[in-house]
């Protein structure tokens, strides 16, 4: 991570001058329009407006991206089987989550 304000907190390059400088509002750390995929007008927009502007990797702690490619099949007692994922928990606990 880096400590020079006008780096990218995910690739820590040089963000230049002339583009939008996006501030998560949930981990406070700058990204480039390009490490979240968006265009540079979509990232003016973001700095212009008074909303809240969450980045991908704080959406990706958050919510269960991937669950799919975590999911594990089971083997129910009657022969059926039921997909479920590992999710992150409270405390650091993880709990198998069926997926219906």
């Amino acid at each position: 991570m880096s400590t020079n304000g006008s780096c990218c907190d995910t690739c820590n390059s040089k963000i230049p001058k002339y583009h939008p400088k996006l501030f998560c509002s949930l981990c406070n750390l700058q990204k480039h329009h390009k490490c979240q995929k968006l265009s540079k007008k979509d990232a003016a927009h973001i700095v212009s407006s008074t909303s809240h502007w969450i980045c991908r990797d704080c959406i990706f702690d958050i919510l269960p991206v991937g669950a799919c490619s975590r999911a594990k099949n089971r083997k129910l007692g009657d022969g059926a089987s039921t997909v479920k994922f590992k999710a992150p928990g409270r405390n650091g606990h993880s709990a198998l989550i069926p997926l219906l």
